[in-house]
């Protein structure tokens, strides 16, 4: 597995530095900037979240602006992107940052584990895009590359959260350096190795991939069986008081923050399933 992960940083890093989309939180190293990124990118497509970093960063630019803010000016700024339980975590990690460590935000990936919202996989992300720590981050779209390169069939194994994934991620960003090929293994997923239609003939880890060599590219992973849709009434989950689905004001548009339900019984969000290959394959965390 090791040599497996040499000959793919091997081939990754060109690949990337010479095909990487130009988006705008690749053109910083401030942590802070880059962690706002990665919530903004759970679930939401990038052509959306574009739309917003920006404007956010400029209406608070420093962990210091956003701790110091009320919760209603986040959430405010936040309007638009959805799944506004993420909006509120960022905001207490901002706090959490700002009282613990001074308002800096900690290179180590156990200490960034520790700042609410912030997962195994957004810390892998901080500490690697932004401090060049080696930091394994795996999140649909790198599972699925990894899941095809290794012709993984079993469905357990396929899943972002499988042991093995981890094991190799880690494998790789230590094989090169970190910011390149974790960002470079997202892309391959985003960009290449999507869901429906991989790319293989744009693939540069294309000699590599199990899958291909068996042709199976298009059966793994294996389609994930979707639970059922939420109610589309959201009155019966306001008047539930253990729910609190709705325990806050609405937004804008109508939406109750955080409520799956008033979203599927309202127009399309943003986060809504557009083009697969556009929208982010994270989860939160």
């Amino acid at each position: 597995m090791l040599d497996l992960a040499h000959r793919l940083a091997k081939l990754l890093e060109p690949w990337f530095l010479q095909h990487q989309r130009d988006l705008a939180w690749r053109r910083t190293r401030d942590p802070y900037a880059i962690w706002v990124s990665e919530i903004m990118l759970q679930q939401t497509r990038v052509d959306t979240v574009e739309q917003y970093y920006g404007k956010f960063l400029e209406r608070f630019p420093d962990i210091g602006t956003l701790a110091a803010a009320d919760e209603s000016e986040v959430l405010a700024a936040w309007s638009g992107l959805g799944y506004y339980r993420r909006a509120r975590l960022l905001h207490a990690g901002a706090r959490h940052v700002a009282t613990t460590h001074g308002g800096k935000v900690p290179d180590d990936p156990e200490l960034l584990r520790q700042i609410p919202g912030v997962g195994r996989y957004t810390a892998g992300a901080i500490a690697s895009i932004a401090f060049e720590r080696p930091s394994a981050l795996v999140d649909g779209n790198v599972a699925r590359v990894l899941s095809r390169l290794q012709a993984i069939e079993d469905p357990k194994l396929q899943e972002a959260g499988a042991p093995g994934h981890w094991t190799m991620a880690q494998q790789i960003v230590q094989a090169g350096p970190p910011r390149v090929l974790a960002q470079a293994l997202m892309e391959l997923g985003a960009t290449v190795c999507t869901p429906i239609g991989p790319r293989c003939e744009g693939c540069p880890v294309r000699s590599e991939c199990q899958a291909l060599a068996k042709g199976l590219q298009t059966t793994i992973p294996r389609p994930k069986q979707r639970a059922p849709s939420p109610a589309t009434t959201c009155g019966r989950w306001r008047s539930a008081a253990t729910a609190g689905c709705c325990s806050s004001s609405a937004d804008t548009r109508g939406y109750w923050p955080g409520c799956g339900a008033c979203r599927s019984s309202n127009a399309r969000s943003p986060t809504a399933p557009g083009r697969r290959r556009e929208r982010s394959q994270r989860s939160p965390g």
